[in-house]
């Protein structure tokens, strides 16, 4: 007899970090017992495009790859960058994104053991792992080279130091195979890569109103099937009431 407790629901833990007054990180964890649902939303209306759901422990980064590669191409094709905080950061995933045509625009884990910059080549150039760029002067300061965009025929980014720091104009073009992780196409220390990165608060309000308006913070849904068939209606009664409040802009004045 199966009885009342949900068979296809599983445990997860989540991992929270923040920062005290005194400036020190700190990390907590939680434990959650249920589905997950992974969504990949769109960021300007605030509108679910493509979701699944699974229990809990099914990792967020498998899905999200195995989503981007199966996204219908009409869809990769109408987007243009695709935003993820930290936990997403990895090579495979950046690769599929790039491959279905959209800019990856994932916050990074410093991946480097007890190094705060890296050379670039033979140059006077430094770097961090954050894709932040520096010339060397002769007297061993560091001065940030700002960010110029990126060439597309030779697949680099380009820097340059402004003249008011004292250094002179010093240019140099970093391919992103230097390191494709911490190069992105769009530089991460673009005003344009943080304005992307901003817009993921959009996905955290669809993720609220899903909690909130909709009732699934305290549900009493057992099964994956139910949960699946509640999330499916939810996403569709979001799309509808979108529709009809564009249907209502459109009409004429009486």
């Amino acid at each position: 007899m199966r009885g009342r407790r949900d068979h296809d629901a599983n445990y997860t833990q989540k991992s929270y970090t923040s920062t005290t007054k005194e400036g020190k990180i700190q990390t907590k964890s939680a434990w959650f017992y249920g589905y997950r649902v992974h969504l990949i939303a769109d960021a300007r209306y605030e509108l679910p495009l493509l979701f699944r759901v699974t229990p809990a422990a099914n990792g967020e980064k498998t899905v999200a790859k195995e989503m981007v590669a199966q996204m219908p191409s009409w869809l990769a094709e109408r987007c243009d960058h695709l935003s993820a905080d930290k936990g997403y950061d990895g090579g495979k995933l950046r690769e599929i994104i790039e491959d279905r045509g959209m800019k990856p625009i994932i916050d990074i884990v410093n991946h480097w053991q007890g190094e705060s910059t890296r050379q670039y080549q033979d140059t006077d150039f430094v770097y961090t792992y954050k894709g932040e760029v520096y010339y060397v002067s002769h007297r061993g300061k560091l001065i940030r080279a700002q960010y110029k965009g990126y060439h597309a025929a030779s697949d680099t980014l380009r820097y340059e130091t402004h003249p008011k720091n004292g250094a002179g104009i010093h240019r140099v073009s970093i391919p992103r195979a230097e390191d494709p992780r911490v190069f992105n196409l769009i530089g991460r220390d673009s005003k344009k890569f943080q304005r992307y990165y901003n817009e993921r608060s959009a996905v955290e309000r669809v993720n609220g109103r899903i909690d909130r308006d909709y009732l699934f913070e305290d549900h009493r849904i057992r099964g994956l099937a139910k949960m699946k068939l509640h999330v499916t209606t939810t996403f569709c009664l979001m799309l509808a009431k979108k529709k009809r409040a564009l249907a209502q802009e459109k009409r004429p004045a009486a």
